[in-house]
């Protein structure tokens, strides 16, 4: 029934501390009852509420407005002998519940889990670390198998044998390495960071889980043998977390390079960008310019599609194309004021198109756009600017004109787009892991 939408398994946010390098906010008691640290940092109760202790009270101030899965602390009771307060952090406090039979696909989590089955069964397929080949540690499922291809990704005859062959590997490991253990109601499971691991769960299941981590870690410990199997998950995930700390300043540094490479070599404009040159290459703001630059974009677009016609469709994507990678190559994605004036050019300096041969051509324009390009758009996407503040709706619709635009041509142009965007970061972490951190070079 397509109007029918059956949640097969729901997880919400019952306790949540911050990712900080102090203690965690969250503890078990002997006794096994959570408490909060005597700290006035926030706390993440359910999705969409926040609660803050009270300075020296460990009872926190739940939200009074709307009743919060918060409230189900107080009644918890934690493994106390496997959670000790001076040695564990703990980073959530999870309710699990599976109206209908259902199952997850294979992945790792970055924190140790005790799963509490509550009523129900769940099984539980268990792999080590380096049973299954993980995805690019820059891609949004990082800590999912490599045999999922990224939706970018268009499955030809050799993707999809590829794909098999990963398929086979896959098998072949988990045959050789998985434990399968069946955890029943009133039952717990201990589930190792890094630990492949794939969970069917029978109708009406209910669960609760705490992800944790040590306090006291050392690289001398990690790497005993004892720990050896461990390695190549922690080996991903320190190269994870390094690149996540360092890659918005290296993007920053391909995208000038590009951008000098671009206003300084050959282009094809039909109008002249010499000021914004001089401005750029003396290292001011160049957000004035960059709105001038925007403003001449869009009434060339205006121009461009005001009538029906193809006597000129070659040289227009090339402009087009040309002028839209100098202007993305310019903006500065950790800019505010920048992210603005390219919205404001997406959906308002754009007409919507709807004659075929205009389609045509902005599809193949945004087709041949430069991979800095794609990245760029892609960041203003995902932190939803806006040309106006609280407004992020208006990031959703500069979004879906852009696609829209590309007419029939929309799905290959998404997967363009998209296959581009995972070409930058490549770069970016190639650059990132094997000279800046391995060879030293930088």
């Amino acid at each position: 029934n397509s109007n029918t939408l059956q949640i097969c398994v729901a997880q919400e946010t019952i306790l949540s501390s911050p990712d900080t390098d102090i203690s965690s906010l969250i503890k078990c008691n002997p006794n096994g009852s959570i408490s909060l640290e005597k700290l006035s940092s926030s706390i993440c109760a359910s999705k969409y509420w926040c609660i803050k202790t009270d300075g020296d009270q460990n009872t926190p101030n739940l939200a009074s407005s709307s009743p919060t899965l918060a409230a189900l602390a107080p009644s918890i009771r934690a493994p106390s002998l496997l959670l000790p307060p001076d040695m564990v952090n703990i980073r959530e406090v999870n309710l699990w519940y599976a109206p209908h039979k259902s199952c997850t696909n294979s992945h790792y989590d970055g924190n140790h889990n005790i799963l509490l089955v509550m009523k129900g069964t769940k099984t539980v397929e268990l792999s080590p670390p380096g049973a299954i080949r993980g995805s690019v540690i820059y891609s949004e499922h990082a800590n999912h198998p490599a045999v999922f291809p990224s939706p970018s990704v268009i499955c030809d005859d050799n993707t999809l044998r590829k794909i098999n062959n990963e398929l086979e590997r896959t098998r072949e490991c988990c045959n050789t390495s998985s434990i399968v253990v069946s955890v029943s109601e009133g039952e717990a499971l201990f589930i190792p960071e890094g630990w492949w691991h794939r969970v069917e769960s029978s109708a009406s299941c209910l669960a609760i889980n705490f992800w944790f981590d040590h306090s006291h870690y050392s690289v001398s410990a990690l790497t005993t043998p004892s720990n050896r199997h461990m390695l190549p998950f922690l080996a991903r995930e320190m190269a994870r977390r390094y690149l996540d700390e360092h890659f918005d300043s290296f993007a920053q540094k391909f995208l000038v390079k590009s951008a000098m490479d671009l206003i300084t070599g050959s282009h094809n404009l039909p109008f002249s960008i010499e000021e914004l040159v001089i401005t750029f290459k003396s290292n001011t703001d160049i957000s004035d310019d960059l709105k001038v630059l925007a403003k001449k974009i869009a009434n060339f677009a205006s121009q461009l599609f005001e009538k029906d016609g193809n006597d000129t469709q070659k040289e227009n994507i090339r402009h087009l194309t040309d002028m839209l990678d100098i202007f993305f190559a310019l903006v500065a994605f950790k800019n505010d004021t920048h992210r603005r004036i390219a919205v404001w050019l997406i959906r308002e300096g754009f007409p919507r198109l709807n004659y075929a041969s205009h389609q045509y051509t902005f599809a193949k324009a945004t087709q041949k756009l430069h991979i800095e390009s794609c990245f760029v758009l892609s960041q203003i996407w995902e932190h939803h600017a806006a040309i106006n503040e609280g407004t992020s709706k208006e990031s959703e619709e500069c979004h879906e004109r852009f696609f829209a635009n590309c007419g029939e041509r929309s799905t290959k142009a998404k997967c363009s787009f998209s296959s581009k965007v995972m070409e930058f970061k490549g770069n970016v972490a190639k650059y990132l892991l094997l000279d800046d951190l391995l060879l030293g070079t930088v």
